[in-house]
């Protein structure tokens, strides 16, 4: 709560949009530190950004509570397309945001809490995970998971959609293939 209170009164002073991202992990309390935070203190559920949110039942399940209370949720991209399969059970999927820690780590474990293995979570997985997306929901339907719903987390304002006055990076796609991306440069 304190810091959730910190990063906040920061964003009130510099007239900034502020988010408190929370990289979940598998432990049994899920988001019920969150639900505290939010029942004792005066901090606006927006500014909780928990991510990894389709790790486990339990943090699905909390996720599902966080985002009828209007927070945003994040849901891991494996690349493996069951990210629909989670995105389906949300009311309002504007809430929804999909990210890999592409390039990032993971590891399983033994019973006795040793390593089993570890390895490297491909970037692949987005354009995989965005390809199956567009395949079953159409692309208007697909990219804001990837885009649009992002900016509004991070508070930016003239990024996320296509529209004048905006900026953007274009990837052009053929045949489920990048082919060109097209930049402002500065």
């Amino acid at each position: 709560m304190r810091l959730a209170s910190q990063i906040r009164t920061a964003s009130l002073i510099a007239g900034k949009q502020a988010n408190l991202t929370l990289h979940m992990g598998d432990e049994k309390q899920g988001l019920t530190p969150v639900f505290h935070a939010l029942e004792r203190a005066d901090i606006p559920v927006s500014l909780f950004q928990p991510t990894h949110c389709s790790r486990n039942p339990h943090l699905f399940k909390d996720a599902l509570k966080f985002a009828e209370m209007g927070g945003t949720v994040d849901l891991t991209c494996e690349g493996d397309g069951k990210t629909l399969e989670f995105i389906k059970q949300f009311k309002d999927t504007s809430k929804v945001t999909i990210s890999s820690d592409a390039q990032g780590s993971w590891s399983t474990y033994n019973e006795d809490g040793s390593i089993k293995e570890i390895g490297i979570t491909p970037v692949s997985n987005l354009k995989k995970e965005f390809i199956s997306l567009k395949n079953a929901l159409g692309y208007e339907k697909a990219l804001p998971f990837f885009t649009q719903n992002v900016a509004q987390v991070l508070g930016l304002k003239n990024t996320g959609v296509i529209k004048e006055g905006f900026d953007c990076d274009l990837v052009i796609w053929k045949d489920d293939e990048i082919k060109h991306i097209i930049t402002k440069k500065d």
